[in-house]
């Protein structure tokens, strides 16, 4: 009963010694395993979409839709999606060499390099992003009408009035006209700047943001040897309200 009592005691804890550490592995494998990052749906690249310093109005692509094996880009160029396959590396997609999509922090990171030079764009998820493909197409109406919402609808002052952009496209407390919308890029032939509102009077704006500043342009009737429209010296710069 002694010796027994004995090889209790100094092996239970050694089978311990064993089993813990055998348990704390198969509970950090299954925590790895649940939060695994769900990466499917639709992105739209931050610097298109959003009104910010850096925007742009070309891009390839502004828009991603990941779908479990495959992905569909989207851009100024791509306006029918181009199909590429997939292969997921823990919470990394390869979309192709030199080409992979990640999260980080609040936002998912497109890292592409070529030619030994690697180029990072944010990309972000918007509500009711996906509604502007139909078909495996981007409908360019729908593409205006949400850039109309998410980059110009809002108000501003101009001197010290209230103006205001509205997501259906009319303008209120602005003299110089009274409905706008976005003309986005689309193909490689262009006359004008890739940041164009046109107004109700047919006129043509460039627009741009600075800062808390919404900054509008005119184009004028003439052009320059490349038959691109040149920018007047009429500009309206509204502050963020």
């Amino acid at each position: 009963m002694v010796e027994c009592f004995i090889f209790d005691i100094y092996c239970q804890p050694m089978k311990l010694r064993i089993i813990m550490p055998l348990c704390s592995l198969l509970m950090l494998f299954y925590s790895c395993k649940k939060e695994r990052i769900d990466l499917n749906g639709s992105y739209g690249m931050v610097n298109y979409f959003s009104p910010v310093k850096k925007h742009v109005g070309y891009a390839e692509p502004f828009l991603l839709e990941v779908q479990d094996s495959a992905a569909f880009m989207y851009g100024s160029v791509l306006m029918r999606g181009a199909q590429v396959k997939l292969k997921r590396t823990g919470d990394t997609l390869q979309i192709f060499k030199g080409c992979k999509f990640y999260k980080s922090s609040n936002d998912f990171i497109l890292e592409t390099t070529r030619d030994g030079k690697t180029r990072f764009e944010k990309f972000r998820k918007y509500e009711g992003l996906n509604e502007i493909i139909a078909n495996r197409e981007v409908a360019i109406d729908k593409l205006t009408a949400f850039l109309n919402r998410s980059l110009i609808a809002g108000k501003y002052k101009l001197n010290g009035e209230v103006v205001e952009f509205k997501a259906d496209g009319t303008v209120t407390g602005l003299p110089h006209f009274k409905s706008y919308t976005i003309l986005p890029r689309r193909g490689t032939l262009k006359y004008y700047d890739n940041c164009i509102i046109v107004t109700d009077d047919n006129e043509a704006w460039k627009y741009e943001f600075t800062d808390d500043m919404f900054q509008l342009t005119r184009y004028s009737d003439k052009r320059d040897e490349w038959e691109m429209y040149i920018l007047s010296n009429e500009k309206i710069i509204l502050k963020g309200n």
